[in-house]
């Protein structure tokens, strides 16, 4: 997802806690050459829930380990109506 919305400049907003570490020398280590590209917002579950509210949220995509549905299969549907 990192890759995705660096390469899209759009913002990536992570929600914790995280399941693994954002520092430097991990990034480096995992070969994420275009982590300096990601705009990245991390917030945690209540200060998220306020952005969640307000009018922003409208455009937010969502994605989870624990979805039903994968990020290949896109509920087409929902997208054109």
């Amino acid at each position: 997802m990192a890759r995705l919305t660096a390469a899209t400049k759009t913002l990536l907003h992570l929600v914790g806690p995280l399941g693994f570490s954002l520092a430097d020398r991990y990034l480096k280590r995992a070969g994420l050459d275009y982590w300096p590209f990601v705009d990245l917002h991390y917030a945690d579950w209540d200060s998220f829930d306020a952005i969640y509210q307000s009018q922003r949220a409208a455009n937010f995509k969502y994605f989870s380990t624990h979805g039903a549905r994968t990020i290949s299969r896109p509920n087409i549907a929902a997208v054109i109506s």
